[in-house]
């Protein structure tokens, strides 16, 4: 293992390269390496007390869970003034406050309320479909601010949704996407995958993967290890337990990045990294990155697969 040639594909220029030895850290026996279980304090409330978002939105409430079945403890949470949440959902008023305070460059924290105010210019037809909020902050000063959520955003980006989600990013998901299979101008078809490639390989699985959040700024998780026949990616996924966790807001989403252990850039294309002879060894992280957070958070990362 990790002697053979390695064949780029992409631009139709079959170049060979030798990779070199794997040195990414795999425990005894082969298995994939994770991280140990990571504490959380506090109980999960019961779901039966209604989800946070709802409208009318319950007292007390928690936040939304999906699928899954127990939702993520909300803890004490940064209460919002204002008349947003008679017009939008809990959850939306957040996400809008957080897109404010970025604005205004103050934290969210020191957002106090948030109102939803009339357009003071209205046209016909508003392409940009905006929000025009007032926003309170915690010096006493009060800031006009405007959302806007042209085209296609409502679909991706958290203050445009009625139901926020926290972006997420994986080179590919499992129903594909994500650009991995994106074939460049003259790129020289895949070869077939090796039935000894295939046989080797070794899967990275993790059902549940719970972060918890200490302080602001970047995070760096390394999740583990996976053997990829003939350095093929068939899936590299997630999700999050809660779609969006009202106790900590994030930067740009959560990523999921996979790469070589032997070096090189991260597996983003399946023509521009290659074939390679027999197995590759690849080491998957999770990235993102806290704006804020209420004391006791955790990032609920579920259902990772790399294989």
């Amino acid at each position: 293992m990790g002697f053979g040639p390695r064949i780029a594909l992409a631009g139709g220029l079959a170049a060979v390269l030798l990779a070199g030895c794997y040195g990414g850290a795999v425990s005894p026996g082969g298995a994939a390496t994770s991280p140990g279980p990571i504490s959380t304090s506090g109980a999960l409330p019961s779901p039966t007390t209604g989800y946070c978002g709802m409208v009318p939105e319950p007292v007390p409430c928690v936040d939304r869970a999906g699928d899954e079945p127990m939702p993520t403890s909300v803890g004490q949470l940064h209460v919002l003034a204002g008349t947003c949440a008679s017009t939008f959902s809990a959850d939306r008023c957040q996400a809008l406050a957080f897109a404010a305070a970025t604005q205004l460059g103050v934290g969210f924290d020191h957002v106090l309320a948030i109102d939803v105010v009339p357009n003071p210019s209205p046209e016909e037809i508003d392409f940009a479909h905006r929000t025009f909020l007032s926003i309170a902050l915690a010096d006493g000063s009060r800031h006009d601010v405007v959302i806007s959520c042209p085209g296609i955003a409502g679909a991706y980006d958290p203050p445009c949704m009625a139901l926020p989600t926290v972006p997420l990013s994986f080179p590919r998901g499992s129903e594909g996407g994500g650009g991995y299979t994106d074939t460049p101008e003259n790129a020289t078809p895949f070869p077939s995958l090796e039935p000894a490639a295939v046989a080797m390989a070794r899967p990275l699985k993790v059902a549940s993967l719970p972060i918890s959040i200490t302080s602001t700024g970047p995070y760096s998780i390394l999740v583990g290890t996976a053997l990829l026949p003939n350095g093929y990616l068939a899936e590299a996924d997630f999700s999050l337990a809660d779609p969006w966790p009202s106790n900590v807001l994030l930067r740009s989403g959560v990523s999921l990045e996979v790469r070589p252990t032997a070096g090189g850039d991260p597996l983003r294309n399946l023509y521009e990294h290659g074939w390679l002879s027999d197995v590759e060894e690849v080491a998957a992280t999770i990235t993102f990155d806290v704006a804020w957070f209420e004391p006791g958070a955790s990032l609920p990362i579920v259902n990772i697969v790399v294989r």
